[in-house]
């Protein structure tokens, strides 16, 4: 087995500027000297002690959540992070397991400091909307540390992933509008880096190609998951005239649909008289919005239960899966849906 004076050798590096980038110790290594370094620890198979010792079958009962928060305001507040995190920690309590969050600013930072949240704290990892690629997560993989990736349902079949179905999402938001007449459908979309934004445009398409339907794709814009996105795209399809724009619109997210309702409101267009809105998420702002909003209910404590159940299942079993759950989400039918608006 490789030691870090092989690791040190190797790089022409001394063995504590090793040990520093491998610790994470702050200012002693350059980012390429760092690179260096995690690249031969990756291809000489080299374990630091405490890795080892967490892969030595002697388990601490804790989870590490693995999370790039940022300066965000406040977690409770946040749409998504807040429930799923509520989740994971009520069953990690029913599993009698201890909870370690790790937050780093970004995900750039995660990367980074990879291998140091498998030192040996926690039993496996579970992360958040990671942001990380395929060969970043593939370390975790190599050296046989349970972990899961919940938010995100990605496609390499070595990383295990819960997540919202969001292409059935999709599907029910759309078959329901057309199963109230409209055919002029849009989709204001999310994130583009977030693969549920690109998920849910595809259940989107689905539904219309199987109703026989064309796209229309002047009435598909890209965003992100707020509501200045949706304000913004709704007024840029709401200022035209009715017979140039679409009838309902598909939105990524809830808070999309609250923009949208918002740039309605001020341009004098009646939803769901004039405008039908779905969106996506059943946050609290939807059941209280003026229509009350029509969404697809988004299990958040109940992806972050299974999160740590499948979490659970390799730390006790000691096989890792690449097993992906994808949790279906219920249509929420409020007053934000009509019939198509006569001419």
């Amino acid at each position: 087995m490789s030691t870090i004076r092989d690791v040190a050798k190797a790089c022409g590096l001394s063995a504590m500027t090793v040990s520093a980038v491998l610790n994470n110790r702050p200012g002693e290594a350059s980012a390429a000297t760092r690179q260096r370094v995690l690249q031969a620890v990756r291809e000489m198979g080299y374990q630091p002690n405490a890795i080892a010792r967490g892969l030595s079958r002697k388990r601490i009962n804790t989870i590490g959540i693995v999370m790039a928060y940022g300066e965000k305001p406040s977690l409770t507040a946040d749409r998504y992070l807040g429930p799923v995190l509520d989740g994971i920690l009520m069953a990690a309590k029913r599993e009698h397991q201890r909870s370690l969050i790790i937050n780093e600013d970004t995900w750039d930072d995660a990367g980074d400091h990879l291998l140091s949240y498998c030192d040996g704290r926690s039993d496996g990892l579970i992360f958040v909307l990671p942001n990380l690629s395929g060969e970043t997560l593939a370390l975790l993989h190599e050296r046989k540390a349970p972990f899961n990736v919940i938010g995100e349902s990605r496609p390499e079949a070595f990383i295990p992933t819960i997540d919202l179905d969001n292409v059935a999402a999709g599907l029910l938001a759309v078959d329901y509008l057309l199963q109230h007449g409209h055919r002029r459908i849009g989709y204001l979309s999310g994130d583009g880096f977030l693969l549920s934004s690109a998920q849910r445009e595809d259940g989107f398409r689905q539904a219309l190609c199987a109703a026989n339907i064309p796209v229309e794709e002047e009435f598909i814009f890209p965003g992100d998951y707020s509501i200045i996105s949706g304000y913004e795209r709704g007024r840029r399809l709401l200022e035209n005239p009715p017979g140039k724009r679409p009838t309902a619109l598909f939105c990524g997210d809830d808070a999309i649909a609250l923009g949208v309702l918002q740039a309605a409101r001020e341009l004098g267009v009646d939803v769901p008289n004039h405008l039908s809105l779905v969106g996506v998420n059943d946050d609290i702002a939807a059941a209280s919005s003026d229509p009350p909003l029509t969404t697809i209910h988004q299990p958040y404590q109940e992806i972050g239960r299974r999160a740590v159940q499948n979490l659970m299942a390799q730390v006790v079993d000691g096989t890792l899966t690449g097993e992906h759950i994808l949790i279906p989400g219920d249509l929420i039918v409020r007053s934000s849906v009509a019939g198509v608006p006569s001419a």
